[in-house]
């Protein structure tokens, strides 16, 4: 039998602390089974396959009420959301989400009781909400059991501080942070799913740590001085603070005869700022004698390969304070914009370069601050 997972794939949020519902409780709100699953081809299974699983397999704090405090014994805890005030606003989707993990028909979104049960104001079918148990260091230091940061299982439910809710800087950053994660190729919660531990971690961290950094300076084969030119670059990049994104983009689009004779655009930055290093001239020596030895290869296969493993759009602090300012004057548009330029980060797309989201940090970038609670 096919089984589907309910996951949040929609954001809706408070603008601020107070904006709590003072009304009925979720468990008071009695859910009607609309018609907003008719993409899904098992409707009687979506809801709580996740939940009952977990209960099943670990333990459930025994206590039931909603507050907070310390709990022992138990991974989770069943709580209940609370519902936000109306009106409701859809900040942010993924499509990708929706359509191919959750089966979901794209009007959804226009669905209001879709929109109450993504943001807690009721509950699907069956649903068990359930909140985690975790704990984790913070700047360093060890901050002991710190609850469920963001989310309940099954459906949207930010919490802050133990207050149930998350201001919509917060879920506008994680939202946008999932999603290109996701389309760079890197595993992610999605918005939040439980991740596996690796064994063996250091090995199969330092080797697959080799093969990365090979790709992306477009090597084939191996050969024994690899790491050594790997090494080589990032301790230039430390030095001169070049940009670790562009540096390895900028790699892939400049050409060979442009590293042999150093005439590198200025509007190349990251590359610029890496040549002023003195010892930039040596590696782009080692450089090009590896792939020099790469036979039956061409300058505009490397490139090809290069474009292809080294993103030319991320996530970066300033574009997601940009998105927030304005989202928290209710405009969405630059949410919408990059949620469209990271789910291909690795092609040159119009709007992103006219954004300047492949350009140098704008200066007021440097005076950002981001902490755990961002």
């Amino acid at each position: 039998m096919n089984r589907k997972i309910l996951s949040p794939v929609a954001s809706t949020t408070c603008r601020d602390e107070q904006d709590f519902c003072e009304s009925k409780s979720c468990n008071e709100r009695e859910f009607e089974q609309n018609h907003f699953y008719t993409n899904v081809k098992t409707y009687g299974e979506i809801p709580l396959t996740l939940s009952h699983k977990l209960i099943d397999a670990l333990p459930l704090d025994e206590v039931d009420d909603n507050f907070i405090r310390t709990v022992k014994g138990c991974v989770f805890s069943k709580c209940q959301p609370t519902p936000l005030k109306e009106p409701l606003t859809l900040a942010a989707v993924s499509q990708d989400v929706l359509g191919n993990i959750l089966d979901l028909n794209e009007s959804v979104i226009q669905n209001e009781e879709f929109v109450h049960c993504v943001s807690g104001g009721k509950l699907f079918p069956g649903s068990i909400p359930l909140a985690h148990r975790y704990g984790g260091h913070q700047f360093g230091y060890w901050a002991g059991q710190l609850g469920d940061g963001r989310a309940h299982f099954l459906g949207e439910y930010t919490n802050r501080s133990g207050d149930g809710r998350a201001v919509i800087r917060s879920s506008v950053r994680e939202f946008l942070c999932s999603e290109a994660m996701h389309f760079l190729g890197v595993p992610t919660s999605r918005a939040l799913r439980c991740q596996q531990i690796l064994r063996e971690y250091s090995q199969i961290y330092h080797q697959r740590f080799h093969e990365l950094f090979k790709a992306k300076l477009g090597f084939l084969g191996n050969e024994e001085k690899d790491s050594y030119v790997i090494a080589f670059l990032l301790k230039l990049m430390e030095d001169t603070g070049a940009d670790f994104t562009m540096t390895f983009r900028q790699l892939s689009e400049v050409s060979l005869s442009q590293l042999q004779t150093g005439s590198i655009p200025l509007s190349v930055w990251a590359l610029s700022d890496l040549s002023s290093h003195e010892y930039f001239r040596d590696w782009v020596q080692l450089y090009l004698q590896r792939l020099s030895r790469m036979k039956n290869d061409s300058d505009a296969a490397r490139q090809h390969r290069m474009r292809g493993v080294n993103p030319r759009y991320v996530l970066r602090n300033w574009m997601a304070e940009s998105a927030i300012r304005k989202a928290e004057k209710n405009d969405f548009s630059e949410v919408a914009l990059l949620q469209k330029t990271l789910t291909e980060p690795f092609v040159e797309q119009e709007e992103a370069e006219r954004a300047g989201y492949s350009s140098k940090p704008p200066s007021w970038a440097q005076q950002l601050r981001v902490s755990c609670s961002s």
